[in-house]
């Protein structure tokens, strides 16, 4: 893409965008590929990875942490949906993906932790953060995070609710405002 001049057109939406070098100095899409063998991730993650690339340039850490920041995730995402006619599916993934500024920023509690894990996408974002740290951005904070969170995944993280809807209608309660309220 970079050799076709097609990147520039890709990424032709994204606010402030500095294209890598011919060498990739960003090189977080690669980094997030060699990560798994088959070379298969999300096109969430993809993109994810090419949104960092492509607005990152060869930045250092405190440019990649405000680039996770969660205005500049949706302001990125929102610039490649609007290129690329993404689903929403793809959407959430993406931002899913690049949701982690507030988890590298300060060390998060158990609680944010564990809704983080449950999030369909935190798979592609470790990914991600194993890439942004392999690149050496924000190691100091994501080495133990990733530690932490790996500990985590071991765990009943999301447990199944003790109560759902459908027990509640089985007791004879009608839906209405009083199940959110119960459940």
């Amino acid at each position: 893409l970079r050799d076709l001049g097609l990147m520039r057109v890709l990424c032709r939406q994204l606010p402030e965008s500095v294209e890598p070098d011919a060498h990739g100095t960003a090189g977080l899409f690669l980094a997030v590929v060699s990560h798994d063998p088959s070379g298969s991730i999300s096109f969430g993650l993809a993109l994810a990875a090419l949104v960092l690339d492509f607005r990152l340039g060869s930045g250092g850490a405190s440019d990649a942490l405000a680039l996770l920041a969660g205005d500049e995730v949706r302001r990125s995402a929102r610039a490649m949906r609007q290129t690329l006619k993404i689903s929403n599916d793809e959407y959430d993934r993406l931002i899913g993906s690049l949701s982690i500024g507030h988890l590298v920023q300060s060390p998060p509690t158990v609680a944010a932790m564990k809704r983080f894990l449950a999030q369909p996408a935190s798979a592609d974002a470790m990914r991600l953060m194993s890439a942004l740290m392999n690149r050496g951005l924000l190691t100091a904070s994501i080495a133990p995070l990733l530690e932490r969170l790996n500990a985590l995944k071991k765990t009943d993280f999301s447990p199944a609710a003790l109560v759902s809807g459908d027990d509640l209608v089985a007791a004879g309660l009608s839906p209405g405002p009083l199940f959110k309220r119960i459940l």
